[in-house]
């Protein structure tokens, strides 16, 4: 049976920090709200490209990142795309399974129980007649999402279960999918320029 560890870093997160992180957020309840921001820009076909740089936390913009971080996107070619990236749906999966692994970590880091490895294996079923506007009965979104969570460690089975119940619970990105979150869309029509080059 393994026991708690109690050293500075566990599973490669600093357990200090993240300790010290938690008691300023129990502390002051008007702290720990952050703004993400992402520009997506059509590129050709199916083809799309997305930038995240600056972020706010408690109203104070980050603008210090290096660089930006860009990602691709692209439609099945079965759909008329060229498959030469994740498409969006796939990339939805890809932010869950990130979401739960990671949440799972920081908890078990927090707890200061030692992970050797974390997989989080995610399947969705799609009509894409729904989103296709084909049959308007279709739901044009997953219908359902099966989440398999696979664990390696020494720390107790019933241990390894309540981390996974903690990270399922906890996980932003599942807790977007799965409560009624407020949208909002607003739309911005202008001109082409003729021979504008491509802003990236």
């Amino acid at each position: 049976m393994s026991h708690p560890q109690t050293g500075p870093t566990v599973n490669g997160l600093d357990r200090v920090a993240l300790n010290e992180t938690l008691g300023k957020l129990r502390a002051q309840r008007n702290h720990g709200k952050i703004r993400y921001r992402a520009r997506n820009r059509w590129l050709d076909g199916g083809h799309t490209r997305t930038t995240i740089r600056d972020f706010d936390i408690d109203g104070v913009a980050h603008l210090d990142r290096a660089r930006p971080h860009v990602l691709e996107s692209e439609i099945l070619e079965t759909i008329g795309g060229n498959d030469n990236a994740m498409g969006p749906l796939e990339m939805l999966l890809a932010a869950l399974a990130s979401c739960i692994t990671t949440t799972l970590v920081w908890q078990a880091s927090v707890r200061g129980e030692h992970l050797d490895a974390v997989e989080t294996d995610i399947e969705g079923d799609i009509d894409i007649a729904g989103s296709l506007g084909i049959d308007d009965n279709a739901q044009p979104g997953y219908r359902e999402l099966r989440i398999s969570v696979n664990l390696e460690s020494d720390v107790q089975d019933s241990v390894l279960r309540e981390l996974v119940d903690v990270a399922t619970r906890l996980s932003p990105v599942l807790g977007t999918i799965g409560c009624a979150t407020t949208v909002s869309v607003t739309t911005t029509a202008k001109p082409a320029v003729p021979g504008q080059a491509e802003i990236v």
